[in-house]
């Protein structure tokens, strides 16, 4: 199991409003994304029950619960708050799929009509089983025909490069 699963679920178990774990969350990337922050979190130089104090002096008088104070803490502690914005990003993926939401991103070579959106949303959400999802739409030029979709933790990938490539493999796989 993943550590942003493991730290997640921490956050999903507890009585909070995910908008406000959202917003905890947000605002402990930021004051722990500086170079500065990292090297004060990292460093062995400071204890660790400075480093906590540190962070109870931000959050103190913010209106936290102190059960997400709680929480940075033991990032502090199990030294994974340099981790907290791939625990955010999961955490934020969990929620939004427990309300059928799923994010994601469409890679083409050429810009697709709104049709042809509207078609690929509709297929990802028969595949992926949701009732929702939110797709960007980015043009990769590097791509040779149909598209590239990565979803809900899934990657669909129906370019020519991608073909080409499983061709290759299958074919050194066999004797000739």
């Amino acid at each position: 199991m993943s550590f942003e699963k493991v730290y997640s679920g921490i956050l999903i178990d507890l009585k909070i409003s995910d908008d406000r774990i959202t917003e905890f969350l947000d605002i402990l990337c930021e004051a722990c994304s500086s170079q500065i922050a990292l090297d004060f979190y990292s460093s062995p130089a400071f204890s660790v029950d400075k480093k906590i104090q540190t962070i109870r002096k931000a959050f103190g008088g913010k209106g936290f619960p102190e059960e997400l104070i709680g929480f940075a803490e033991i990032l502090i502690k199990n030294k994974r708050i340099s981790d907290t914005k791939k625990i955010a990003q999961f955490y934020k993926e969990r929620v939004e799929q427990s309300t059928g939401l799923v994010r994601g991103q469409v890679f083409s070579a050429a810009a697709l009509k709104d049709k042809e959106m509207k078609e690929i949303e509709g297929v990802i959400e028969n595949v992926l089983k949701v009732s929702k999802v939110s797709l960007s739409f980015i043009q990769d030029k590097k791509l040779i025909g149909d598209v590239r979709v990565e979803a809900g933790g899934c990657v669909i990938d129906g370019s020519l490069i991608c073909k080409y490539k499983n061709l290759e493999n299958k074919l050194k796989g066999q004797t000739l």
